[in-house]
């Protein structure tokens, strides 16, 4: 059944895209569609075959239904480690997890898609300066989790699940959701950004070389900044950075001495 859903939601997103890529013209020439039953040789109206395909994507799931097993209730050292159960869990079954509400002692959490779509556009802004062929990832998911702080002053965070459904399908992909996009870097993509930051190299030069590599990759340059915030947080081991300096390049601290002094 997931598989299914997985390849239905994949023949969705290839559609849309090519009705993307050709929205300003008024009509196109359809040869790939036999498979919903369109005749391949006539032309057909964009605006109506794109409304079809979002009734498909819209209506998929119109019926909230889990993902894949409810997150298991247990109790986390801290909320880090609650948050980062939740999105493995999440990724493995095939949706995001975000934060909705945070409070001193009790953490909500829920779906990536959850929420509605606000439209902040300000209606006398000229057509020439909007932005063209957006869209929203928000479906109004009613999936939801809370963490709450352990009573009596025990240690620990205690996870429960309020609501285990969904009411949209399978993300395509890992990496097409932003909270996933970093964790399933390949091992050699991330070295690939150590060494290239070692070398010197920007992050949009780093950016164009995991592409490069890599095609079908949604990193965007927003994901190398704070994957190169993460690489120092990890070398500084929680030392400050006069301390690492002094620790691992005693030369340099010196130099650094030498130049505060004069």
């Amino acid at each position: 059944m997931r598989r299914l859903q997985l390849s239905f939601f994949k023949g969705i997103a290839k559609y849309r895209r090519a009705f993307t890529k050709y929205r300003r013209s008024n009509q196109i020439q359809v040869s790939n569609l036999a498979s919903i039953g369109l005749d391949s040789n006539r032309t057909v109206d964009l605006h109506g075959i794109e409304a079809f395909i979002n009734h498909l994507a819209i209506n998929a799931m119109a019926t909230p239904a889990p993902l894949g097993p409810p997150p298991e209730e247990a109790i986390y050292a801290d909320a880090k480690a609650v948050q980062a159960a939740l999105q493995s869990h999440a990724r493995d079954n095939g949706y995001g997890i975000s934060v909705t509400s945070s409070k001193k002692e009790k953490v909500y959490y829920g779906c990536a898609k959850g929420g509605k779509y606000r439209d902040t556009k300000d209606s006398n802004t000229h057509e020439s300066k909007c932005r063209k062929n957006t869209s929203t990832m928000k479906t109004d998911c009613c999936f939801s989790v809370v963490a709450k702080k352990c009573p009596n002053d025990e240690p620990g965070w205690k996870v429960e699940v309020q609501n285990n459904d969904h009411n949209h399908g399978l993300m395509a992909a890992a990496s097409a959701l932003p909270q996933h996009r970093i964790a399933v870097l390949k091992p050699e993509e991330r070295t690939m950004v150590r060494d290239m930051s070692a070398l010197g190299h920007s992050p949009t030069q780093i950016l164009n070389a995991i592409q490069k590599d890599n095609p079908k990759s949604n990193l965007i340059l927003r994901d190398i900044y704070n994957l190169l915030a993460g690489l120092r947080v990890e070398e500084l081991a929680g030392k400050t950075p006069i301390e690492w300096l002094r620790q691992v390049k005693p030369s340099l601290y010196i130099m650094f001495i030498s130049l505060k002094e004069c």
